[in-house]
């Protein structure tokens, strides 16, 4: 059963420079940029990729993703990586977006104790172009 039947949309969250959202947007794979944001997008559409089930693709960042990890870490507490910062800056962007009330779900789906030695550390953050900042 499709999510929309249910009234709901299911959105791919995509790195910048990844194929996933130019792929669903025009059907054609693209060749991938480099992106920092590690454990998603990619450089090719892998055989269990089912792009029936997405609603739309949004396209965030490595700088919004990180800085969303880094706002994520000031404000709750809670240390996330790269997917999961690129997540809910996606669902930002989303509810930004919108006209209307919307209820958003999404996942912090990993922890960002494997990203101190980068994400969350000030000479990797500089030494690849990403400016330290957090959201308000």
């Amino acid at each position: 059963m499709r999510l929309a039947s249910l009234g709901a949309q299911v959105i791919l969250a995509d790195p910048a420079g990844s194929v996933f959202k130019p792929y669903f947007n025009t059907g054609k794979l693209i060749k991938a940029k480099s992106f920092l944001v590690e454990g998603v997008g990619k450089g090719n559409i892998p055989g269990c990729m089912d792009f029936a089930v997405v609603d739309g693709a949004i396209e965030v960042t490595d700088q919004d993703a990180i800085t969303m990890c880094k706002t994520i870490a000031r404000k709750t507490g809670l240390c996330v990586g790269g997917s999961a910062g690129l997540n809910v800056a996606a669902a930002c962007k989303i509810a930004e977006s919108s006209e209307e009330a919307l209820t958003i779900c999404t996942l912090l789906c990993d922890n960002g104790v494997k990203y101190l030695s980068k994400i969350f550390n000030e000479e990797w953050l500089a030494k690849n172009g990403i400016v330290e900042e957090v959201m308000s």
